[in-house]
This record gives C-alpha cells, structure tokens and sequence, in this order.
C-alpha cells in the first residue's frame, strides 16, 4: 500500500501549473457540468475567505448546470452539492483549484463506498494545479499510514522499519514540492499539510525554492505571513503575552507567570490525542510543580459545562483557561494554533525553549530543564 501511494506521487509532473499561473490576481471562473439523477438539487460555491457561499446554481431538468463569476485571486474553493436549505454536511463536497481555466464537472451515482456516504462520486476537468489536490489527499493518507507504525513501533526491528518509512515519506513530499514550486496551490500543501507537522526551518526553507510568481501571488504572501506569524512563536521568541477567563470567572495573564517555568497546552474536551495526552503531563506537573513548574491549559473549547466536565474528569490541578470560541480563540491564533494538542514550553525570562513535544521527549525535555 505504501508503494502504491508513493508511486502515484512520484510519479505525476506538474511542471505544466506553470503555463495557467497569471501575474493577475482577479480571476474569472467558468463552472459547468452535469450531474446524474441531479435534477432539482443545489450546488454552492465557497472560497476560502467566507464560509458563506459566494455563488450557487440549481441542477435544470436536463441535469446540466453553470455558474460564472469572480474571485478576488486564484484560490482552493469548494463546491457543495444538496437541497437548497438542506444539510450539506450529508452531501459530498468537491475542492477546486480556481485560476480563471474553464471547469468541467461530471456528477455520477456511487454507490457501496464506505468512505463515500453521499452516494455521488465528482470528476473534475480544469487547470492543471486541481492534480496537487488529489495529491495532498494521497499525502495525508500515506502519512496515517506512516504515523500508525511509528506509534506501535515497541522493538528495535519495528522502530527502523517506521524511521524508513518516514524518511521514504519525506523523501516524496519534498519531490513532490519540487516538482510544484511553480504551482500556487503547492501553497495549500505546505500551509495546510506541513506546516502542523513540520519545523519552521523546513517550513522555510521550502518556501523559498517556490517559484518567484507562486511568492509574488495572493497565495505566496499569504503564505509569507503565516512563516513570520510562526517564527514569532518559535523557539528563541519572546512569548506573545495574553489574558483569558478563567473557569471561575476571574482574569489570567500569562506575564503574572514570569520568574516561573511555564508550559502552555492547547487542548480540548473533545479533542482525544489531548486528552490521552494528559496524564503525561500530570505526571511532569507532579514531579516540578514544587520546584517551579506552572501548567496553563488553554481549552479550544466552544462549549463551557463540556469543558467543565472534562477538568473534572480528568481530575486537572492546573490553571485552566478558555476564550470558548474554539479555534477562532484570539490566543490561538496569537501562537499560529492550526491543530491540537499543541505545547510550549516557556522559560522564566518568557522565552520560548520548546515546543510540540509530546510523551516520552517531553518528560525528557522537562528534566533536563529542571536539571540545569
């Protein structure tokens, strides 16, 4: 299987993106097709700056549809297909690359597919960028694959086999962004794939071998700043100060913690790693509490008895705090949040000394600290 989905990314070029990318950022799209069994049925068009829809047609009794209009720039946006006023979650939803080529769409039955419960299967025909699309998924997918054998990895014969299949890993996604450095869309893949994953010098690093007309569009600088926002909560910076509520009402300060070693945890009651998470770090609470050691969780809950409820049962000593707004939490994105559970560690300067360190390495991390 991991061979398989190797192959496929090895094994497409996207050196053609360059042809579709224009020095306008204002794009023009062309959206038509045809969906089986479709008449009478919605489709809603969303880009990526609104969760609104910015464009919707209904599927004529001929099963043919068409919608036109204008982006801002050339951008990932995402079809839903349903019933007007309907829940779209129960349908399938498509992602585009829109760069003013002419989309074509062709909507068919599926049936029997466990991982397809909408029952519609969508081809797309249109620039050559939409490729990189399917290619992140076979990415995120080889990555699960890659991730379940680091995690059971329990001997030394298992442990090299799951450190190949990393390397392996690594070894095409970089090939892959290679071969799609001149492609706005390789954007997508590094922002959204690599940038929860990776350090932010790799994350730099590959930034820079882009094209210069992938760094010059709408996509590039966008990018851009998501690399600086992440360098300023990287190891070496200064810990952005912050003030969250409390769980009984009152105010928290992150500043009021100076002189003490600090480790902030994004988590959340629904959120599972985070919570198989916590008894680490109680443990590490337990062992450096007395000698200096401050816990601060910040819960991207939405919810405030879920998130009661889950200090309780995991039974928590530590400062708790929480905007309730989720990821939308101004912290969050204050520290560049994209995924939890997501750790720093802080020193008594306010520096910040570590960072996505989870189980083992973690505990490590914190004796050695404590240890100086």
């Amino acid at each position: 299987m991991k061979r398989i989905f190797i192959g496929m990314l090895l094994a497409a070029s996207l050196a053609a993106c360059s042809d579709g990318n224009k020095t306008g950022e204002q794009i023009d799209y062309d959206i038509q097709g045809s969906w089986d069994e479709g008449a009478g049925q919605w489709i809603r068009l969303v880009s990526e700056k609104s969760p609104q829809a910015v464009d919707s047609v209904q599927v004529g009794d001929d099963r043919q549809f068409h919608m036109q209009g204008q982006l801002d720039y050339a951008q990932k946006a995402t079809l839903l297909f349903g019933k007007q006023g309907g829940d779209y979650k129960e349908r399938r939803a498509k992602d585009l690359f829109l760069d003013g080529t002419p989309v074509k769409l062709t909507v068919k039955k599926e049936e029997g597919n466990p991982f397809n419960p909408s029952g519609i299967d969508v081809t797309v025909e249109g620039s050559p960028e939409q490729l990189l699309i399917d290619q992140q998924f076979s990415l995120e997918l080889m990555n699960m694959f890659v991730e379940l054998g680091e995690g059971t990895a329990k001997d030394e014969a298992a442990k090299k086999r799951a450190r190949e299949g990393r390397e392996n890993f690594n070894k095409t996604l970089f090939a892959l962004i290679d071969s799609a450095r001149n492609c706005r869309m390789v954007t997508y893949v590094i922002s959204d794939f690599m940038v929860p994953r990776y350090p932010i010098r790799t994350i730099d690093s590959l930034y820079n071998t882009l094209g210069d007309n992938v760094k010059q569009s709408q996509l590039g600088r966008n990018l851009a700043d998501k690399i600086a926002r992440l360098k300023a909560v990287n190891i070496g910076a200064q810990a952005p100060d912050f003030t969250l509520p409390t769980v009984d009402g009152g105010e928290f300060r992150l500043s009021d913690l100076r002189g003490k070693i600090v480790l902030l945890d994004f988590w959340a009651s629904w959120c599972g790693p985070c919570r198989g998470e916590l008894p680490n770090v109680k443990k590490i609470y337990e062992k450096h509490h007395a000698d200096g050691l401050e816990v601060v969780g910040i819960s991207l809950d939405k919810d405030r008895d879920k998130w009661l409820k889950a200090i309780e049962e995991e039974e928590l000593p530590w400062i708790q705090v929480s905007s309730l707004q989720a990821f939308d939490c101004a912290v969050a994105k204050q520290y560049s949040v994209q995924a939890i559970p997501r750790l720093f560690i802080i020193d008594r300067e306010g520096k910040i000394i570590g960072l996505d360190l989870r189980g083992e390495k973690l505990a490590q991390r914190m004796d050695e600290i404590f240890a100086q």
